[in-house]
């Protein structure tokens, strides 16, 4: 499925979250065999969405330590009350729309996302807010 998308957004294969931006090569075949070792190595993990035997969405999660490149994680860690076991990547941070409307969502809505049995923690960044759901 990331093969049919160009990669991800060009060629990322969903490697951003994995290692620092000082680290990355930036390039699609370098993304690509990085994304092929982690997987080989158990170290990145992601659920997938199936339409009959297609693969039709994916979702990326992990531990903090297999994914350390989190958006606005200064902020993150400093406000940080639990470690969690895994969290979700890329288009993960819920958008507190304070239930107004917009024209153009990245992410889901924090009620979208209470919807789903998730709690609201805190806010974070503009607009967005850290969610948490225990699963047994």
């Amino acid at each position: 499925m990331v093969e049919r998308h160009n990669g991800v957004f060009g060629g990322c294969w969903c490697t951003w979250f994995h290692t620092m931006s000082t680290d990355m090569e930036r390039t699609y075949e370098a993304n690509r065999s990085l994304k092929r070792r982690l997987v080989e190595e158990d170290r990145a993990h992601a659920a997938r969405v199936y339409d009959g035997s297609e693969v039709v969405a994916w979702c990326e999660y992990g531990s903090p330590e297999e994914l350390p490149n989190i958006y606005h994680r200064k902020q993150y860690e400093e406000e940080l009350d639990v470690l969690p076991a895994y969290r979700i990547t890329c288009k993960s941070w819920t958008s507190d729309t304070g239930g107004r409307k917009k024209s153009v969502l990245y992410n889901g809505t924090r009620t979208l996302f209470e919807q789903a049995g998730f709690d609201f923690v805190r806010p974070k960044g503009a607009g967005n807010c850290v969610m948490r759901r225990t699963v047994p």
